[in-house]
């Protein structure tokens, strides 16, 4: 499942349309870590329970995080659980 997600994401990083976490201009010189870490915490889907579904994957001992996104996933795990507890 995760290959089939990055397939589809790496099929649309050339795409350039709003998604569900952005709905406005995007700096396209910018990184996908300095986009992710601009948006802003706002909807977090707790009906369909993602965070839980984020929780489990971050947790999840076979998950390798890219040393140059380490700081970024553990800073945006601190927020989310903050804001759904």
């Amino acid at each position: 499942m995760g290959r089939r997600i990055e397939e589809a994401y790496r099929g649309l990083q050339a795409a350039v349309f709003p998604d569900l976490r952005r709905k406005w201009a995007v700096d396209l010189k910018l990184s996908d870590r300095e986009l992710f870490e601009k948006y802003p915490m706002q909807d977090l889907f707790l009906d369909g329970k993602l965070h839980e579904c984020f929780f489990y994957v971050y947790n999840h001992e076979a998950l390798r995080i890219p040393d140059s996104w380490v700081d970024t996933m553990a800073t945006f795990h601190r927020e989310l659980k903050v804001a759904v507890t």
